[in-house]
């Protein structure tokens, strides 16, 4: 008999189980052989990794919603509470802040649902009031690395995020901050998450800029979203394969101001010249701006 499906096992327990079941007592229901044992063993740890199954006390597995559970993403608001939106849709699950474990915005988490509220116009717009729950297990964590400001003490830097949403500052050890000044912006990997009562910890894996810097407003924007900052070694060559010179031909296609006085209205620091102005006399009585 060919191993069951991850469908067919979450089936069993949404539909025939009436209780959390341990293991074997799955397999025997779903006819495991003892050779495909491990393997079941395998698939079922990897549904408990993605919070399509959750395991509860004494190793017995059961699906979320029939244990009081959500899977959903968290998103924080500038209270610092934060609403569950459950993956398969329905009400959002309301999040003090105190209850959110290690979780930050966006990560994936299951909650439990500890008690129902009383409508009380708390929640996003258009949310109805309803479960309040607690963030037991963070299934996949939105980020790796934090942007942030640098705050250097004689032992440690404490590194405080630039996103207001996220509310737990990462603490660096020393020779694992780069040599990071006092208010510089960073970048900060989290190497540990921490506890409920302890923050995380982290290396600072690149040191962006000081305040007032050029273009650090623009760098903190693109570190922050995990964009890229370098082009393609493609792109990069094909740059640099242009010509340094226009030629003849391409001047004799455009419009030639070379020979006007031109000044641009740029700023110093600005990252591309764009914007000038030219004023030259037509006659006696008429300027051209």
């Amino acid at each position: 008999m060919p191993l069951p499906t991850r469908a067919d096992l979450i089936r069993h327990l949404e539909e025939q189980a009436s209780h959390p079941e341990k293991p074997k007592e799955i397999a025997r229901a779903l006819g495991v052989s003892p050779h495909e044992y491990h393997a079941f063993k395998e698939m079922l740890r990897e549904l408990e990794d993605s919070g399509e199954v959750y395991r509860v006390r004494k190793g017995r597995y059961g699906p979320p919603d029939r244990l009081n559970m959500v899977v959903g993403i968290l998103r924080v608001v500038k209270s610092g509470h934060g609403f569950v939106i459950p993956e398969g849709g329905g009400d959002d699950v309301y999040i003090h802040a105190g209850a959110m474990n290690t979780a930050l915005h966006s990560d994936k988490v299951v909650v439990r649902i500890e008690k129902m509220r009383r409508r009380s116009g708390v929640g996003r717009p258009g949310t109805p009031g309803g479960a309040e729950g607690s963030v037991i297990k963070v299934l996949e964590r939105a980020r790796s690395e934090i942007v942030g400001t640098a705050n250097v003490g004689r032992s440690h830097v404490v590194v405080s995020p630039d996103d207001p949403r996220i509310a737990r500052d990462v603490i660096v050890p020393l020779d694992q901050s780069l040599g990071a000044k006092d208010r510089q912006k960073v970048l900060v990997e989290v190497l540990s998450w921490g506890t409920p009562h302890s923050g995380p910890v982290g290396r600072i894996s690149e040191v962006l800029g000081s305040p007032g810097d050029p273009g650090l407003d623009i760098l903190t924007i693109i570190k922050h979203h995990g964009l890229p900052d370098r082009f393609p070694a493609e792109v990069e060559a094909a740059a640099e394969a242009l010509p340094h010179a226009i030629s003849e031909a391409e001047i004799a296609r455009r419009e030639d101001f070379r020979d006007r006085f031109v000044v641009t209205i740029d700023p110093v620091d600005a990252r591309d010249f764009d914007d000038a102005l030219s004023l030259r006399r037509l006659d006696a009585e008429t300027w051209e701006l």
